[in-house]
């Protein structure tokens, strides 16, 4: 572990800043990077956490903004919409009624 020689109180709120140059340097990007907390006996460690990404099953991609449907199934924005168009078009038919019935 690599000392910085750089000291930090604690705010009232339990809240540190991290150093412009540390962010930097660590390629840390505000409102997406995750930090892991870990506890080593006296030590409190920070740890860029990275959410595993996972390819659609409709169109590949992967990303990260991939998001996990019901049944373990992960799609993509594209491929959601992919999905969803064709599923509308292959029951059009029963939509129709089904609104003509309500």
């Amino acid at each position: 572990m690599k000392a910085t020689g750089i000291v930090r109180k604690i705010d009232q709120l339990g809240r540190i800043v991290i150093p412009k140059d540390i962010i930097k340097m660590l390629n840390i990007e505000a409102n997406s990077t995750l930090l892991e907390v870990k506890i080593e006996d006296e030590k409190i460690i920070l740890e860029k956490y990275d959410v595993p990404s996972r390819a659609c099953a409709v169109t590949g991609e992967v990303s990260h903004e991939n998001k996990i449907y019901e049944g373990d199934i992960c799609l993509s924005k594209k491929g959601a919409y992919a999905l969803y168009s064709q599923i509308v078009q292959e029951n059009w038919d029963t939509i129709k009624k089904e609104r003509l019935r309500s």
